[in-house]
């Protein structure tokens, strides 16, 4: 499908004021991060919105009944981490919603200039094979750098090593 359908400018200010308020917010935010590798991020629990609902009337309910915890059950940890994990929460929805917006932003406009491309590319193309001055090198240059004709190469060659 031929879209074209971004056709607008974001002013430069808006980009440069959104990169130093992201900036801004990540910096307030990373010295609080624990990183995590991809067997951490496996091995813990995780919380959704279900279990939040869990998380979150369990936490009422020992604060309302301290009498039914042992002596190892730390309340003030369960505080800290219920409230950190709430507050982490709202943000991380506000990211998703700006990150859905990027992209569907990334993905019109780099829909769009794609079109654009394979447009000049087609006609680069036509220009070379009637001999148009310059054309030749122009297109050459192109078809090296299209990333269709690179990822068919590659298939080529590894059929061909496959015998």
């Amino acid at each position: 499908m031929k879209s074209k359908t971004h056709n607008q400018t974001i002013p430069e200010a808006v980009i440069s004021a959104a990169e130093t308020a992201l900036d801004v917010q990540l910096q307030a935010i990373a010295p609080y991060a624990t990183p995590l590798t991809a067997e951490d991020r496996r091995d813990l629990l995780k919380m959704g919105p279900k279990t939040f609902q869990f998380v979150a009337l369990a936490h009422t309910l020992a604060e309302q009944n301290p009498q039914l915890t042992t002596k190892a059950f730390d309340m003030a940890a369960f505080t800290i981490d219920y409230q950190d994990a709430q507050g982490i929460s709202s943000l991380l929805n506000k990211s998703r919603q700006l990150t859905s917006i990027l992209e569907d932003i990334m993905m019109t406009a780099g829909s769009d200039a794609r079109h654009y491309a394979l447009d000049f590319y087609a006609d680069v193309k036509s220009a070379s094979s009637r001999n148009v001055a310059e054309a030749k090198t122009v297109y050459e240059q192109l078809k090296a750098a299209h990333p269709t004709r690179k990822r068919k190469q590659r298939i080529t060659a590894d059929k061909g090593n496959q015998d």
